[in-house]
């Protein structure tokens, strides 16, 4: 049993997510994908989307363009539920039978009441990839939020696995049926056992996290198993199978597991270099809020759903991670417009943090940043320090 102080947990976590060394250019994406396993995709677009945000912190020239090429022209990677919406290897995709025959047995009412509508989306699919907005249609359902049912057809046929994300533009999906994009020998393979298929979904998110417990997080396994005990079963069978180990951290009650792999870098962490890295909201160092909040000395909230006048930081704040610590928070606008990268706010989580270091690490992340965006301009708002403002102006997109 490894024990170790919160402190040097953080420089393993630093290390281990690759955020000191990082990847680099389209190969060194998919070697980040295929290490973590599962990310999570949202479509929300402020500064990046989560899931370019998650691979800007471990890439260093990170461009939305590399994930896009191994989704939908290499098709090294594809797009489903795992840790909610999440973007998979495509190796994983007999994974996740079971889960598509649990949404065809749930949405039979449906698919029989709407049965015209469905042959018709699946005929035109066949002839190339379709999105919503391809079909007219007045008719919504309630239920949805008075959406439109084209969409929630197109939805719930994507759930079941009759049709795969093809591609996207902008927001707007476009789908196709799943023998177009899926290989044939994973569209043929023998599914899994529904206990090895949640064996295979446990060990995809904990390759994500690198550091999970078995409870405290429900989100965290919500489409991998939501039962408590049925999680730590499978961790544990992870642990006899040589894939996971058990740990301690000084002042955290929570049974924790990592990754084997890491296991010489938990056993003596080096101290983390001194560069500052912008995490993704729903970055998987931060699926358990508890866990990191313990380990990290400051709780991070996401506040893109609370109401304005509810907002301690800011409506999409990112936290500022510097040599393994949690320094402050961030909030970035991307104006497409003009190609100004703004920063609205920014939050130091203790005072005594402020120091010539980190002031220069700052200035290199908010640069690389902002070049990885496309940014030509850098604004700082008023609620900005001096420093954030110095490193706005010193900004040299090339």
């Amino acid at each position: 049993m490894i024990r170790i102080s919160k402190q040097k947990a953080r420089h393993a976590l630093f290390h281990i997510h690759g955020l000191n060394r990082q990847a680099k250019g389209k190969s060194g994406t998919l070697k980040v994908l295929e290490k973590h396993m599962c990310i999570q995709s949202d479509p929300i677009d402020v500064a990046g989307r989560n899931h370019d945000l998650t691979l800007q912190s471990r890439v260093a020239d990170y461009k939305a363009e590399y994930l896009d090429r191994l989704l939908y022209r290499d098709r090294k990677l594809f797009e489903y539920t795992c840790k909610m919406l999440s973007i998979l290897p495509i190796e994983t995709y007999p994974v996740f039978h079971s889960r598509r025959e649990f949404h065809r047995e749930q949405n039979r009412p449906f698919m029989k009441e709407h049965a015209g509508l469905v042959r018709h989306i699946m005929k035109e699919a066949g002839k190339g990839p379709v999105a919503s907005r391809d079909f007219e249609s007045d008719k919504k359902d309630h239920f949805w939020g008075m959406t439109k049912v084209t969409r929630i057809a197109l939805e719930r046929l994507w759930m079941e696995g009759r049709l795969v994300i093809h591609h996207r533009e902008g927001g707007v999906k476009f789908y196709s049926p799943a023998e177009d994009v899926i290989p044939p020998k994973l569209l043929e393979a023998g599914p899994p056992e529904d206990a090895e298929a949640l064996q295979e979904k446990i060990r995809y998110i904990a390759s994500a996290s690198r550091l999970v417990s078995q409870g405290g997080a429900p989100e965290q396994w919500w489409f991998a198993g939501r039962k408590s005990a049925a999680v730590g079963k499978c961790l544990d069978s992870h642990v006899k199978a040589g894939q996971l180990f058990k740990l301690e951290i000084e002042g955290s009650k929570r049974g924790l597991y990592a990754m084997a792999g890491d296991r010489d870098v938990w056993a003596d962490p080096s101290e983390s270099e001194p560069v500052a890295r912008f995490m993704a909201p729903l970055d998987p160092l931060l699926w358990n809020r508890r866990l990191f909040a313990e380990i990290y000395g400051h709780e991070y909230t996401w506040e893109i759903y609370k109401q304005q006048h509810l907002r301690k930081y800011g409506y999409y704040c990112l936290p500022v991670l510097f040599s393994g610590d949690y320094f402050g928070l961030i909030e970035p606008f991307l104006r497409k417009k003009d190609s100004v990268l703004e920063v609205r706010s920014f939050h130091l989580l203790d005072r005594e943090a402020d120091n010539g270091e980190f002031r220069e690490a700052l200035g290199d992340e908010l640069e690389r940043f902002g070049r990885n965006l496309g940014a030509e301009k850098i604004e700082a708002g008023k609620k900005c320090p001096g420093f954030v403002k110095l490193a706005a102006k010193q900004y040299h997109p090339t």
